[in-house]
């Protein structure tokens, strides 16, 4: 077993797992911040889940192209991109930055969920997978109890990211 890339996936997971549950809880004071209304959001979870489409329609090509890991880092730094775009455009108030952070983490979520599946199939023993998929899911179970206590700790959205 290759426990560095297992341990990748866990963190990989959990971080997406910790910034979109903060994300989505918070989208209610977002919306005020910038002044937006549902169709608005509605319009940017669209193109979030159409670039998430994009991704997956073509996951067959990058998946030829580049080796597993190469997507999970991609989707790692796309994830970092996410939440530093989101601080700024509250230091900025930008609504552009905050528009390009919901495009982020649509192209991060499919690249880490295809990625993260085929690295554990591919540096797992086949008696042991199904132990090492169980906690790569707590990972993002933990991830989704600890947004909204992240939120209590901290005073203002900008603190989080």
């Amino acid at each position: 077993m290759n426990w560095p890339v297992i341990l990748l996936t866990y963190f990989n997971l959990f971080f997406y797992g910790l910034l979109y549950n903060s994300r989505s809880a918070l989208l209610p004071e977002l919306m005020h911040f910038f002044s937006l209304d549902h169709s608005q959001i509605g319009l940017l979870y669209t193109l979030s889940s159409l670039c998430g489409l994009f991704i997956n329609i073509f996951a067959f090509w990058w998946l030829r192209k580049f080796t597993t890991i190469v997507p999970m880092r991609c989707s790692l730094l796309l994830s970092s991109l996410c939440s530093f775009f989101i601080y700024f455009s509250g230091q900025n108030i930008n609504s552009t930055l905050f528009f390009i952070s919901f495009l982020c983490i649509g192209l991060s979520a499919p690249l880490s969920t295809i990625s993260m599946n085929i690295l554990i199939r591919s540096n797992t023993e086949v008696h042991k997978r199904r132990k090492i998929y169980s906690a790569l899911h707590s990972f993002y179970g933990l991830a989704s109890l600890m947004a909204p206590l992240c939120l209590v700790l901290f005073k203002n959205w900008q603190q989080i990211f």
